[in-house]
């Protein structure tokens, strides 16, 4: 694992659920923020995607552990390690007093987030398929970074959070999947869906909406990352067929999706390759 370009890395690590996440900080000149970091599936062919996860108002700090644990209660771990996804992970903590989707100040923390994933990005290699995902607070500023980003990520997947305010043109820029529930006291379904709605009807849109009927803020804010929600976000990233069926070694044999069903052909979203040498490949298709 390659580190230091203009970031500073400390000499530890964490092993979580068998995934290490090495320590990180990242400082612009005026904002400073800690984050982790960790690569899943390394020995996977291909392209690594980049996810961005941004925690919600309970776990701003400078400690560099609570942006971790709230990462931990989702499913994205599991589900990149369950579908053997080539990931970066990037799970940076927003400095006490700030929150993510501030404006005002000279330099938000959103503008000093957007140059950490770059910097990030750029020392692992990763050029494209960047995804950002975050809850509540970290959902409400996953809106503002789409806002001020159109187009910069593939895809974003955001549990209760509101985009009122925002740009909502730049943000149709991005295909969104989020999720909101009727009963959440928090981030308020009467307040955030007429928002939401609004964006959907722009032209080029793409926004899936899921809406739950009883699950209160925290459980929509960890439960929004389902198999389906995530099979549905990360089918944008950007891999042609030919990406898909290349191997130096052995031909394809057999295609089949995510239930196991034989398929005539690779199509969007997962895709499980069987090659003549008996090894197989899962991999994203746009």
């Amino acid at each position: 694992m390659q580190h230091i370009l203009t970031l500073t890395l400390m000499a530890m690590s964490v092993c979580a659920e068998a995934q290490t996440f090495d320590y990180g900080t990242y400082s612009d000149g005026t904002n400073t923020l800690q984050y982790r970091v960790a690569q899943t599936n390394e020995g996977q062919d291909g392209p690594a995607i980049m996810v961005t996860y941004l925690h919600g108002g309970s776990s701003v700090g400078e400690d560099n552990e609570k942006n971790l644990a709230s990462f931990m209660e989702t499913n994205i771990l599991p589900y990149l390690q369950a579908h053997s996804v080539k990931a970066l992970v990037f799970v940076p903590q927003c400095p006490s007093g700030r929150i993510w989707s501030e404006s005002g100040q000279a330099q938000p923390m959103s503008a000093t987030l957007k140059s950490a994933i770059a910097q990030v990005a750029s020392e692992y290699g990763i050029t494209d398929n960047l995804f950002l995902m975050g809850g509540s607070a970290g959902g409400t500023g996953s809106w503002r970074m789409l806002s001020e980003n159109p187009g910069y990520f593939k895809a974003a997947l955001i549990a209760a959070g509101n985009p009122q305010g925002l740009y909502y043109e730049a943000i149709a820029k991005t295909p969104v999947y989020c999720v909101l529930s009727k009963a959440d006291k928090v981030i308020k379904y009467a307040s955030a869906y007429p928002e939401i709605a609004k964006i959907r009807q722009l032209p080029g849109a793409d926004i899936t909406l899921q809406v739950l009927s009883d699950a209160s803020h925290a459980e929509t804010c960890t439960g929004a990352y389902t198999d389906e929600a995530l099979d549905k976000v990360f089918s944008y990233a950007t891999l042609g067929v030919d990406d898909v069926l290349a191997d130096d070694n052995a031909a394809p044999v057999a295609v089949y999706d995510i239930r196991g069903r034989r398929m005539a052909a690779p199509t969007q979203g997962l895709n499980i390759i069987r090659y003549s040498d008996g090894t197989t490949r899962k991999v994203f298709l746009r």
